[in-house]
């Protein structure tokens, strides 16, 4: 099989391609038989160009990512986390899961099996993806399987990407967690919405960039950003509310090997290409990691992991791992 793949149900559909086993153009039918689009989408449908990384082709949707992260360009990091800029940067992005062309290796009308294998360098050898539709709901599962060739630890996430509405405050967010932190560096150009380096207790009330409180509960913010919070500790899936178009869609996930979520938030906050300041997206990505770091930061010591909450996987040689990520849609 090659090319794209088009799955469909009563309650669900969307398209699987094979750069990235990305899944995408995905629409729920709502109990009014409306239907409804929660995920974004690229403003530049698709690049062409083979130097641009495989998950920015037509970034949006769902995707898997393994190793998660990789470094990019930040500066003046906080006390501890010096190795954000002095670790390798890992490229591309987000490591081969998300970047490689996968293979198709089984297809049904409301589902789809990729694989993947891994050159030596990684302990995972291979990974095979599902992607099935409800056929009685509005729901999606991602399903993956780690194959383990020997012991090691490795960060890795979904990657699931929601759209920003156009009006300000009408995606409300709610997540049950540990213990927030915001980015522990500065993301350059500087358009964050929140101070470098501090914790949080509740999305309402995160330290905002240069003094008082922003309430990441409700976007879009209004100006432009590019930011991202981690949410610690997980306690159950995220909820994101469309007040607009009145529905709610939830993020799930198995928090006992993935237990924190990543929240990026990306509003016309790059102006290279291919994001051109025109991408609007929020990324709710299931993950363990410490944050998008250098791989090797994540696998090592850092303040993340000295607080009890770990960032990456360990694996087992002979494995199989397996991981999920659900969405699913319900009316308000």
């Amino acid at each position: 099989m090659s090319g794209a793949i088009h799955i469909e149900t009563d309650y669900a559909r969307g398209t699987v391609y094979p750069t990235g086993a990305l899944f995408t153009g995905i629409e729920f039918k709502i109990p009014s038989g409306r239907w409804v689009k929660p995920m974004a989408t690229a403003p530049w449908g698709e690049v062409l160009d083979p130097e641009i990384p495989g998950h920015l082709r037509r970034l949006g949707g769902e995707f898997f990512c393994l190793p998660f992260g990789g470094g990019g360009t930040v500066r003046d990091p906080v006390a501890g986390w010096e190795n954000l800029v002095t670790a390798p940067t890992n490229e591309p992005m987000h490591g081969p899961a998300a970047n490689e062309d996968w293979t198709f290796i089984a297809q049904e009308a409301h589902s789809v099996r990729l694989s993947l294998d891994l050159p030596d360098e990684y302990a995972v050898s291979r990974i095979e993806r599902c992607i099935a539709l409800g056929t009685d709901r509005p729901f999606t599962r991602s399903t993956v399987s780690l194959e383990i060739r020997r012991d090691g630890r490795v960060p890795l996430a979904f990657h699931p990407i929601l759209r920003l509405p156009e009006e300000l405050s009408r995606l409300e967010l709610s997540a049950d967690f540990a213990q927030g932190f915001t980015y522990p560096a500065l993301i350059e150009p500087d358009r964050m919405a929140c101070e470098p380096g501090k914790t949080f207790a509740s999305l309402q009330h995160v330290p905002k960039r240069r003094g008082g409180s922003v309430d990441l509960s409700h976007l879009p913010l209004g100006p432009r950003v590019d930011d991202v919070v981690l949410l610690a500790g997980m306690n159950g899936p995220l909820r994101a509310a469309f007040h607009d178009d009145g529905y709610e869609l939830t993020v799930d996930w198995p928090r006992s090997l993935l237990p924190h979520c990543l929240v990026w938030i990306h509003d016309r906050g790059i102006d290279v290409p291919p994001w051109n300041a025109s991408y609007r997206g929020i990324g709710i990505e299931p993950l363990a990691s410490a944050f998008d770091a250098p791989w090797a930061v994540s696998e090592g010591e850092n303040p993340l992991a000295k607080a009890g909450f770990p960032t990456a996987l360990a694996l087992s040689a002979g494995g199989p791992v397996e991981l999920f990520c659900d969405l699913s849609v319900a009316a308000l």
